[in-house]
């Protein structure tokens, strides 16, 4: 009989947690394409390469040195995981590309008034500046998404 330690198991638990949140995730794409079709829109993937809002999350994530998952996880106030959410929620407003509603979508959040708080929290932020590397982060991330989007 094989015998599995507590790293193994733990590793095991942590993959598969994370298969059912890309399921569920997918799942929830495929729910919200279908209203869209209904509505007479059509939506981008989440991990679509040509999505704006997937660049950004992606710029925001080697920026702030995160995994791309962690943009889209749910119940946690950590900081280090609720900053970069906030950030790419803001440049996606920032540069209009979505209603909140379709924005909140991209995140995997049910509410637009998540979108409007990420916003509001990134401008106290960067008023109050207590962080130079929230200002670091900010500007990186500014520099390189005019870049992709010139």
């Amino acid at each position: 009989m094989k015998t599995h330690s507590v790293g193994d198991l733990i590793l095991k638990i942590e993959g598969l947690l994370k298969e059912m949140r890309l399921r569920d995730q997918e799942q929830r794409l495929v729910v919200s394409r279908l209203e869209a079709r209904l509505k007479g829109k059509t939506l981008v993937k989440f991990n679509d390469a040509d999505n704006p809002v997937f660049m950004i999350k992606k710029i925001v994530a080697e920026v702030c040195d995160v995994p791309l998952d962690i943009l889209m996880t749910h119940g946690t106030r950590h900081r280090w995981q609720t900053w970069p959410r906030h950030l790419a929620m803001y440049f996606c407003v920032k540069h209009r590309l979505g209603t909140l509603r379709d924005l909140a979508m991209q995140f995997d959040r049910r509410e637009h008034g998540t979108v409007l708080n990420a916003k509001k929290m990134v401008m106290a932020e960067l008023a109050v500046s207590h962080s130079t590397q929230c200002k670091r982060q900010h500007d990186e991330c500014l520099r390189r998404i005019k870049k992709i989007m010139d």
